[in-house]
């Protein structure tokens, strides 16, 4: 059964944050495994955009972290939490080195959303504010 498009953008933002996670305890990670895992399906299955997250999240991840960090008003990327960390990486990698073309607008609302969910209330004016910034 194929997942929604929200679906899949909720299943890349876990991914991301798992990586994120293990990183910061210095645990090796398993990409296709962990995606597995969080997918439910198995590597193959998984749809293209959660696995293209995940590796250009991966590969950009100084890029972004810098960029997010020049915009940060008296924060620094270390002192985000680790959800804030995945919905800017998430939303960066997409607009900017996604193989389909995304509007900004379009990238912001995604995050304002996965701010609204997983975030406490008003941090997505944050994200907004930053990526408003960011994506410029």
């Amino acid at each position: 059964m194929e997942k929604s498009r929200n679906q899949n953008q909720i299943d890349a933002l876990s991914v991301i944050y798992s990586i994120l996670t293990y990183k910061a305890i210095d645990f090796p990670i398993d990409l296709e495994e962990l995606i597995s895992g969080i997918c439910n399906q198995s590597y193959v299955d998984v749809d293209f955009f959660i696995k293209e997250m995940a590796i250009k999240s991966i590969k950009y991840y100084k890029e972004i972290s810098e960029e997010v960090d020049q915009h940060l008003n008296k924060w620094r990327w270390s002192r985000l939490n680790l959800v804030a960390q995945a919905i800017f990486l998430l939303s960066i990698a997409h607009y900017r080195y996604g193989s389909e073309p995304v509007e900004k607008v379009v990238v912001i609302s995604v995050a304002i959303n996965l701010a609204k969910k997983f975030l406490d209330d008003g941090d997505y004016r944050y994200i907004n504010a930053v990526l408003e910034k960011v994506l410029s």
